[in-house]
């Protein structure tokens, strides 16, 4: 059981991280200049997509299939498990109280101001 936890951390970790992107393209497609945005945010998207797609199809042999796990890296997993879980920890005690005012992120209201140099 535990070697299964282990293995499935990266992939929790690229779930968890994965909300973050999703919101500020949904975002940045409700913005005002939502109609040169979008293809410009596609176009990036795509070259993006075939860029990391190029380098994992022309580079064979650069990651290579690990049969046994060496103790440091179980090592290393398990501290950034634990270095996580802390951080999740620490989130729910800063959660905001009833009453307050939520606060957005800096980067959402700037999505306005953002030229398709930055949007790309």
């Amino acid at each position: 059981m535990f070697e299964a936890l282990i293995k499935s951390l990266p992939m929790a970790v690229g779930i968890a991280l994965s909300a973050g992107p999703i919101l500020a393209t949904i975002m940045l497609l409700m913005t005002q200049k939502a109609k040169v945005n979008a293809p410009v945010f596609l176009a990036g998207w795509i070259i993006g997509i075939q860029v990391v797609g190029s380098i994992i199809i022309f580079m064979p042999g650069v990651i290579a299939d690990h049969v046994g796990m060496s103790d440091e890296t179980g090592t290393a997993k398990i501290i950034l498990g634990i270095v996580l879980l802390l951080l999740i920890l620490l989130s729910f005690k800063k959660k905001q109280k009833q009453g307050e005012i939520e606060r957005v992120p800096k980067l959402f209201n700037s999505l306005d101001k953002f030229g398709p140099v930055k949007i790309f």
